[in-house]
């Protein structure tokens, strides 16, 4: 797992892998990359969209992202790159033509927090 933030609009996602890891349903290694990715060249409010995008890799090749920023906008050049992109704001006709068979809705979107505190293989919390 790839994140770019532990904004709350990922907590959800965030939560469904901490839980499914906890289990021993999967493995899951986390590489959380905190870095700005503001870009003045983008609309307003699409200059820090990705604040609140995921990127899953599964079996070491499967790439699925997540986007719960609010809008409709799809980001265009990662959508090309994965294998599937999910989309909170979804908006099946905001969609291109070119990305309809990889794009789908996340669905119902809240902040949701396990009830306790998941850990890595090392021993690090997941998401703190």
């Amino acid at each position: 797992m790839l994140c770019q933030s532990n904004s709350d609009h990922l907590s959800q996602v965030f939560t469904g892998f901490a839980m499914l890891h906890g289990k021993g349903e999967i493995f899951l290694s986390q590489e959380c990359n905190n870095q700005s990715y503001f870009d003045a060249s983008k609309p307003q409010h699409l200059r820090d969209a990705r604040h609140a995008h995921l990127l899953v890799v599964v079996n070491r090749d499967t790439k699925v992202y997540y986007d719960c920023h609010d809008s409709y906008e799809i980001d265009e050049h990662v959508a090309e790159y994965v294998n599937c992109y999910f989309k909170r704001s979804y908006a099946r006709p905001k969609v291109p033509e070119l990305l309809k068979d990889k794009v789908f809705p996340l669905g119902l979107n809240y902040e949701l927090y396990p009830a306790v505190s998941y850990r890595t293989k090392n021993g690090s919390n997941l998401w703190s």
